[in-house]
């Protein structure tokens, strides 16, 4: 309860100060605390890279909000941070950048004997055949840097990216089997949906 009361307190200060500083400059408030956290961002990248980094940013493309966005990752995750910033110095543009890091760094993580389900993100010009696999189920059998081989009934095999499958979960657990117990599963159902139903009926057991 301190605690909670104590991070008010700290909240509502930082907010009376910025307000404070905001009237005697005379802009809003919004405009001090987002100063604020650009000044934290520049401090986090010279800390981890070196003071050289602030006249490298300042002369890039890179937007005050993008650069507030990335400072947030770089103690988490500063190789690939660096590597980011590294090719904006080189002329590639932020948005797709930043874009790709952001999904990459929030998207599920798999393993293998993982139960998924295949959700295509996009199915327009994709193969009918493959068209068809949307939301079947299937096995991890190989992981990949960006990519999974997933076991499909009847021992067919499809190279998805993570994007496109998602996990079976039941009670926020997700699922596993091991190949031989997915094996037998396939050679016992013919569609998705009776496998579904097998599923249910087995993992409410």
């Amino acid at each position: 309860m301190a605690s909670r009361q104590s991070d008010g307190l700290a909240k509502s200060n930082k907010s009376k100060t910025a307000k404070k500083v905001a009237k005697e400059l005379g802009v809003s408030s919004r405009t001090i605390e987002r100063d604020g956290k650009y000044a934290v961002a520049m401090a986090n990248f010279c800390a981890e890279f070196g003071q050289h980094y602030q006249t490298l940013i300042l002369s890039s493309s890179l937007t005050r909000k993008q650069v507030i966005e990335l400072g947030n990752y770089v103690e988490k995750y500063p190789e690939e941070i660096e590597d980011i910033l590294d090719r904006i110095f080189k002329g590639d543009k932020p948005a797709p950048l930043i874009k790709a890091f952001l999904t990459s760094i929030n998207r599920p993580q798999f393993s293998e004997g993982q139960l998924v389900q295949i959700k295509f993100s996009h199915t327009d010009g994709l193969p009918e055949a493959q068209r068809v696999l949307n939301g079947q189920y299937a096995l991890i059998s190989e992981l990949y840097d960006h990519s999974y081989k997933i076991q499909l009934l009847g021992e067919k095999e499809l190279l998805v990216k993570t994007e496109d499958i998602k996990p079976v979960k039941v009670a926020s657990y997700t699922v596993s089997f091991s190949p031989s117990e997915f094996a037998r599963l396939s050679q016992q159902f013919n569609s998705p949906s009776e496998l579904e139903a097998a599923l249910k009926n087995r993992l409410l057991e």
